[in-house]
């Protein structure tokens, strides 16, 4: 495949990552996810294909073991042997001081 390739670390909240496939185009979006958010990420992969022409991937990966999930991605990226630009999509949420409010910043980084 040729294209730009997004690795979307999917959560619960799955809106920061949309709103970047939607500015980016990629050809190919893979939804990286843990046990408790795979049905975040089959929901979210039927939004981008009735909403883009991205191909998307689901990757599982161990919520909590780095090496795992970089292993899971690395695997992935292998066998669909990407020949393309490819990067990262992640975001984090910050709680406040017990007054409830939540605020979210995204990054894309290139890799």
């Amino acid at each position: 495949m040729s294209g730009k390739v997004m690795i979307c670390l999917v959560g619960e909240q799955t809106i920061p990552n949309l709103l970047a496939v939607l500015h980016y185009k990629p050809a190919a979006v893979v939804l990286v996810h843990s046990d408790r958010t795979e049905r975040h990420a089959t929901n979210f992969a039927r939004v981008i294909s009735a909403n883009t022409s991205s191909q998307t991937e689901l990757c599982p990966a161990a919520a909590y073991d780095v090496a795992a999930a970089a292993t899971s991605i690395r695997t992935l990226l292998a066998q669909a042997q990407w020949r393309s630009r490819v990067y990262l999509q992640f975001d984090w949420w910050h709680k406040g001081d017990g007054t409830g409010w939540l605020s979210s910043r995204g990054r894309t980084r290139w890799l």
